[in-house]
Formats: C-alpha cells, structure tokens, sequence
C-alpha cells in the first residue's frame, strides 16, 4: 500500500507523517496485504478551530473507500479517521472488499444520466422557473449491483444516499440512511424494468 499525506491550511511535520505511516501500518494495511496497486491519501485541513482527516483509497481503475472525521487536533483527527476506517474494514471484511473492487472494476451493465447540483440558498425559492439554482449539470453513472454491494458502496465511500440498477429485477433502486442510522431501500413497483 502507497501511502500520501497532504495537508491544506498548516505545514504537515515529520512528526505527523510518522504518526499517520505508523498508524496505518498498525490498522489499516493488514486489508490489503500484498497489493501494491491500492494508495492510501489522507488529506490533513484546518478550518477555524478544527482539524479534519479525509481518507481516500483507491487502486489503478477507481476510487473504493472515501471518509473524513474532524477534532480539535490534527491527532485526534487522524485517530478518529483511521479508527473509523479499521472498523468499516473490519465490519466488510478483507474478502468482501475485494470481490466487491473486482466488481467494481468489471462493470457488467450500467446507465449514464444527468446529475444536477443546485444551489442550497436557492432551491427554496425555485418552483420550477428559469431562474434556477442550477449550479452544475454532470454525467452520473448508475451501476449495476446487489443490495448488498450498493450498501458497501455507500457506506465505504461514506455516500448519503446511493442510486444503482438492481442485478435481481433490472430497475433502478435507491438506498439512504436515516438518522437514526437504519438504512431505507427503496425499490419502485410501478416501473417497467430497464431495457
């Protein structure tokens, strides 16, 4: 595992940078022993007071694991990432996790949409005018997966919600989580599957 720190806002020392290898060498590498094709980034930010530890992991074709935790110190922050980190690897499993980049990368099936990106102080006051809250208008790929995986997915890129094309019926699903931390899915009835 390649391991790169950035950090935005403060000068990262070598302290940090020792603390962040040791740490991912004692919690994290042991997912992916062998594989030298995934790269570890973590991305250190101060804003005001805080500090916040963003994780990505990624190997040659796409990007498979994504969070971010604040504290009050680029430590802490750092803990809090990577113990966070160790316990959704350990939750998915070394197993899981690889079956699941593998089918990642060899998309059987998948659609190509429209994302838009409104505009939070706008959209209360768009009804359906030219004055818009449009902010970005992008290609979204929905993929093709099991409930399971798209649940993965979600969780490890650390998604609120996710849209996928369920294997089992062809038609487009949707998962979220709830604050309570249940997650919903959502499977329309009433829609003719994808053709």
């Amino acid at each position: 595992m390649n391991i790169f720190i950035t950090a935005r806002g403060f000068d990262v020392t070598d302290n940090i940078k020792a603390y962040v290898e040791n740490a991912v060498q004692d919690h994290i590498t042991k997912f992916f022993v062998n594989d030298l094709t995934v790269n570890m980034k973590m991305i250190l930010s101060k804003d005001a007071n805080l500090f916040k530890s963003t994780i990505s992991i990624n190997d040659v074709k796409s990007e498979f694991i994504r969070i971010s935790k604040t504290s009050d110190t680029a430590y802490h922050a750092i803990d809090n990432a990577i113990n966070y980190l160790r316990d959704k690897l350990q939750k998915h499993k070394s197993e899981r996790i690889s079956k699941y980049r593998h089918n990642k990368n060899s998309i059987k099936s998948q659609m190509r949409c429209f994302g838009y990106v409104l505009d939070s102080d706008k959209v209360e006051k768009y009804h359906d005018t030219d004055d818009s809250a449009l902010v970005i208008e992008e290609d979204v790929i929905i993929q093709t997966m099991t409930i399971g995986d798209a649940i993965m997915e979600m969780e490890l890129l650390s998604l609120p919600a996710l849209l996928f094309i369920n294997v089992k019926n062809n038609r487009i699903n949707m998962i979220y989580t709830k604050s309570n931390g249940n997650i919903v899915w959502v499977d329309p009835l009433n829609i003719s599957p994808i053709k």
